[in-house]
């Protein structure tokens, strides 16, 4: 009788056995869920696996192949209040109202007196941060654009209060691209994007931001 085994993980996910006693024998089925609700699965599927004849584990829609559970975007934690004005006059934001918002500190210690800095940040994927060029500048006292040492710089995340980052989620950091247009004078091409040297996982206080659908 083919055996197809254990299944194999799904990252975000887990699997359920349709069969009693768990069965992994020919015929036996399974079906792979996503994290709900921090993450959906892709391609949309019933994800329900068949063990088949020659041992292996296949659905009538991907075959043998796996699906993936990719996060999901632009929900805050809470429903977020009217808002009346944008920064001055505004109210203090609670807890999970922008999960996707991040703090990018640069820390120089090699200078005399040390620099340090901040600036926002909006998290893109598990892997990737949207920035402002001139935040991983490196202070110089020309126009060259160079972006600071990737050793300099902590991302922080799910963090509600600056003054208490014990709570928060970092990272360091592996890679940062600064916008090769930027331009010092006049902030025009004021981007920059920021690859965590660690995926973050996603929750309540972390999500990405939505991007445009072309």
């Amino acid at each position: 009788v083919a055996d197809c085994k254990a299944p194999p993980e799904l990252e975000h996910g887990f699997v359920t056995f349709s069969t009693r006693n768990n069965l992994t024998t020919y015929r036996a089925a399974i079906q792979y869920h996503c994290q709900h609700p921090y993450y959906h699965m892709a391609p949309n599927s019933t994800a329900t696996y068949t063990c088949d004849a020659s041992g292996q584990w296949r659905s009538e829609e991907l075959g043998t192949k796996l699906p993936s559970c990719r996060p999901v975007c632009g929900r805050p934690a809470r429903p977020l209040p009217g808002i009346i004005k944008r920064i001055i006059g505004g109210r203090n934001a609670e807890p999970g109202f922008f999960p996707w918002q991040a703090l990018i500190v640069v820390e120089d210690m090699s200078r005399v007196p040390n620099d340090k800095w901040f600036g926002s940040g909006a998290l893109l994927s598990e892997s990737w941060v949207l920035t402002a060029a001139h935040v991983l500048r490196s202070q110089r006292r020309d126009k060259t654009i160079i972006p600071v040492s990737k050793e300099h710089v902590t991302v922080y995340l799910a963090l509600h209060d600056v003054r208490n980052k014990m709570e928060a989620v970092n990272r360091t950091v592996e890679r940062i691209i600064l916008h090769e247009e930027f331009d010092i004078q006049n902030y025009n091409h004021d981007i920059a994007l920021v690859k965590l040297k660690e995926k973050v996982t996603m929750g309540k206080y972390v999500m990405p931001v939505c991007l445009p659908q072309f």
